[in-house]
Protein backbone atom coordinates (compact mmCIF):
# COMPACT_ATOMS: atom_id res chain seq x y z
CA UNK A 1 0.00 0.00 0.00
CA UNK A 2 1.44 3.52 -0.37
CA UNK A 3 1.21 5.77 2.07
CA UNK A 4 2.03 9.37 1.73
CA UNK A 5 2.38 9.54 -1.77
CA UNK A 6 1.92 13.65 -1.67
CA UNK A 7 3.65 15.64 1.50
CA UNK A 8 1.89 18.94 2.04
CA UNK A 9 3.44 19.23 5.00
CA UNK A 10 5.94 22.85 4.44
CA UNK A 11 3.92 24.00 1.23
CA UNK A 12 1.43 27.07 1.78
CA UNK A 13 -2.30 27.43 -0.32
CA UNK A 14 -0.49 30.02 -2.35
CA UNK A 15 2.78 28.18 -3.57
CA UNK A 16 -0.30 25.95 -5.37
CA UNK A 17 -2.65 28.16 -6.47
CA UNK A 18 -3.10 31.59 -8.25
CA UNK A 19 -5.86 34.00 -6.54
CA UNK A 20 -8.42 35.23 -8.17
CA UNK A 21 -7.16 38.92 -8.19
CA UNK A 22 -3.83 37.56 -9.84
CA UNK A 23 -5.08 35.33 -13.02
CA UNK A 24 -5.01 36.70 -16.07
CA UNK A 25 -8.19 36.94 -17.69
CA UNK A 26 -9.68 37.75 -20.98
CA UNK A 27 -13.10 39.40 -21.04
CA UNK A 28 -16.25 38.64 -23.51
CA UNK A 29 -16.92 42.54 -23.48
CA UNK A 30 -13.28 43.44 -24.65
CA UNK A 31 -12.35 44.47 -27.94
CA UNK A 32 -9.93 41.48 -30.23
CA UNK A 33 -7.20 43.63 -30.13
CA UNK A 34 -7.37 44.29 -25.99
CA UNK A 35 -7.10 40.14 -26.69
CA UNK A 36 -4.28 39.95 -28.79
CA UNK A 37 -2.28 42.65 -26.56
CA UNK A 38 -2.79 40.48 -23.11
CA UNK A 39 -1.62 37.13 -25.38
CA UNK A 40 1.07 39.35 -26.51
CA UNK A 41 2.47 40.65 -23.20
CA UNK A 42 2.30 37.49 -21.25
CA UNK A 43 3.19 34.50 -21.66
CA UNK A 44 0.69 31.89 -20.66
CA UNK A 45 -0.37 29.02 -22.65
CA UNK A 46 -3.77 29.49 -21.86
CA UNK A 47 -6.55 31.83 -20.59
CA UNK A 48 -9.75 31.83 -18.67
CA UNK A 49 -12.37 33.46 -20.76
CA UNK A 50 -14.75 35.32 -18.28
CA UNK A 51 -18.63 36.29 -19.73
CA UNK A 52 -19.68 39.40 -17.76
CA UNK A 53 -23.18 38.72 -18.19
CA UNK A 54 -23.31 35.36 -16.92
CA UNK A 55 -20.42 36.08 -13.86
CA UNK A 56 -19.20 32.76 -15.24
CA UNK A 57 -15.75 31.56 -17.11
CA UNK A 58 -16.90 30.15 -20.38
CA UNK A 59 -14.27 28.67 -21.90
CA UNK A 60 -10.34 28.37 -21.78
CA UNK A 61 -8.08 29.89 -24.72
CA UNK A 62 -5.16 28.12 -25.83
CA UNK A 63 -2.67 30.55 -27.22
CA UNK A 64 -0.22 28.42 -28.96
CA UNK A 65 -3.71 27.95 -31.55
CA UNK A 66 -4.59 31.44 -30.81
CA UNK A 67 -1.52 32.60 -32.40
CA UNK A 68 -1.76 30.60 -35.23
CA UNK A 69 -4.63 31.07 -36.62
CA UNK A 70 -4.95 33.46 -39.53
CA UNK A 71 -8.41 34.60 -39.01
CA UNK A 72 -7.94 36.26 -35.09
CA UNK A 73 -12.37 37.66 -35.38
CA UNK A 74 -13.94 36.62 -32.16
CA UNK A 75 -15.99 34.43 -33.93
CA UNK A 76 -12.80 32.54 -35.28
CA UNK A 77 -11.20 32.70 -32.08
CA UNK A 78 -14.14 31.12 -30.16
CA UNK A 79 -14.96 28.40 -32.24
CA UNK A 80 -11.17 27.17 -32.94
CA UNK A 81 -8.90 28.64 -29.67
CA UNK A 82 -11.47 28.79 -26.83
CA UNK A 83 -12.08 25.07 -25.06
CA UNK A 84 -15.25 24.13 -22.79
CA UNK A 85 -13.67 24.49 -19.06
CA UNK A 86 -13.63 21.45 -16.79
CA UNK A 87 -14.44 21.90 -13.61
Amino acid sequence: MIQNGFEFDNISVSEICTRHKEVDFLWTGQEDAEWEQMIGRTEHAYYPVWDDVQQNVVGVLDARIYLRMKCRTRTCVMQEAVHVPYF
